[in-house]
């Protein structure tokens, strides 16, 4: 498949040796230009930044992981045009999206930064961003600890030898890069918010800031660029290992249906290469509804929670997503297997 190969070009060709927070940059369409990590399984991850350059200004869809990342992208800019940024548009507000936005704001201290309400709050000086910031240290030793326990337990078991680097990375050098960047971040809230529909005109581009509804941060919004057919999507799809988080597994699907309604020639996603066409995003709505409707048959024939996780086959799946790759298999069920089934049975009253 063609997401497939070139998701496995962008693996073998990243260096282990490069920062977690490095990115490159490819530009999809004139003036769309995409800043993602070469290796988008790698952890702490990394969410893509979307650059859009137009007539009079630049716009950004999410603002970077990190201050690394986003001096990255300034730079990029500042490279390709002398333009200013005026809007930071946050699909939502998870950690790898928006800590960068604070190297835009002392940059361009007049840029607006625009999100959904709910996004905003999360966003608040007393919020939970904000809140995990300050416990930076002390969660970092905890998933320390939690993984290098994991990476034994492998180990031990004889994992394969290219999963065991992983993970000695994940939980090693990269763990440290996220301390030392989490470290040094300044939050900045959104300046503007908006309910459905947010739009503003560049000349003959049109850009669409859109509330599609649940998804995996609690509301999924895209941004579309109609004329182009381009849809940032967020996290709300994710390669080439999607994520399981949705709190709504059935709104999740609702919401990817949306998207390719939408009917984009590319999408770029939250995570992963830009995306042609809808191959992927068909594979992952099938998935999803794979668990929905295993999950709801399992509940309704009286199996409790534990007995409807085994009771799913989830190899195929893993065959489609993740082929025989060790790390990606090992991330399948991490990333998606076991919190979509777990929020699946709890969406649908299990226990």
């Amino acid at each position: 498949m063609t997401f497939l190969l070139l998701s496995l070009a962008l693996l073998q060709a990243a260096s282990p040796a490069s920062d977690p927070f490095d990115v490159e940059f490819s530009e999809v369409a004139p003036g769309v230009v995409v800043a993602q990590r070469p290796d988008p399984l790698r952890d702490p991850v990394v969410g893509n930044v979307t650059i859009l350059i137009n007539d009079r200004d630049v716009v950004l869809v999410d603002a970077g992981a990190s201050p690394r990342t986003a001096h990255q992208i300034l730079e990029e800019v500042r490279r390709r045009t002398d333009l200013p940024i005026s809007t930071p548009m946050l699909t939502h507000g998870h950690e790898d999206h928006v800590l960068g936005t604070e190297v835009f704001r002392a940059a361009y201290p007049g840029l607006r930064v625009v999100t959904r309400r709910g996004t905003r709050d999360y966003l608040a000086p007393d919020g939970p961003v904000a809140r995990r910031l300050q416990t930076v240290a002390e969660r970092i030793e905890g998933m320390r600890a939690a993984g290098l326990g994991e990476l034994e337990a492998l180990r031990r078991e004889g994992a394969a030898p290219e999963l065991l680097r992983y993970l000695e990375r994940r939980w090693g050098p990269d763990l440290e890069a996220a301390a030392r960047e989490k470290s040094r971040v300044r939050l900045v809230e959104p300046d503007e918010v908006f309910e459905g529909v947010f739009e503003i005109f560049r000349g003959k581009r049109t850009i669409r800031l859109l509330d599609l509804g649940p998804g995996k941060s609690g509301s999924a919004t895209v941004v579309h660029l109609p004329e182009e057919r381009i849809v940032m999507a967020g996290d709300v799809v994710v390669a080439p290992v999607p994520y399981g988080f949705a709190r709504d597994p059935a709104g999740w699907i609702a919401t990817l249906k949306a998207v390719e309604r939408l009917g984009p020639r590319t999408i770029i996603p939250g995570h992963g290469p830009p995306l042609s066409g809808s191959e992927y995003l068909d594979r992952v709505i099938a998935l999803a509804e794979f668990v929905r409707q295993g999950v709801e048959e399992g509940l309704a024939r009286g199996l409790d929670g534990e007995a409807v996780s085994h009771s799913l086959d989830f190899m195929p799946w893993v065959r489609e997503f993740a082929g025989t790759d060790p790390i990606r298999e090992h991330l399948f069920h991490e990333w998606f297997i076991e919190p979509a089934v777990a929020r699946a049975i709890s969406a649908a009253g299990g226990s």
